[in-house]
């Protein structure tokens, strides 16, 4: 992932963990937290992503996935997936009400 997205998923997950009311736990522990829920919501929004390849696409992206070219890759979702950004601001305050155990 890109510098930028990574300082807004590890912000995102911060606002989450101060929401849940768990940052005044031991930093070890909430440093696992942290890591824990960043996989977590890293791993969802490729998850959706992937849900978004066009299947006459899903070749090509494997090709590109294999070749570990990131830029390539950012590039072809971009162009793939209309509204990405809206794709993955769903999908994060999806992973946010269900950690929180809020109604969607």
């Amino acid at each position: 992932m890109l510098t930028q997205s990574e300082d807004i998923i590890r912000d995102f997950v911060n606002k989450i963990l101060e929401e849940k009311g768990v940052l005044e736990m031991e930093k070890e522990v909430v440093d696992q937290m942290k890591k824990d829920l960043t996989d977590r919501l890293e791993t969802r929004i490729n998850a959706s992503i992937l849900e978004n390849i066009p299947k006459d696409k899903l070749d090509e992206f494997e090709a590109l996935l294999d070749s570990d070219e990131d830029a390539k890759i950012q590039e072809f979702i971009s162009k793939n997936i209309p509204d990405l950004d809206a794709l993955i601001a769903s999908t994060m305050i999806s992973f946010r009400n269900i950690y929180l155990g809020v109604a969607a």
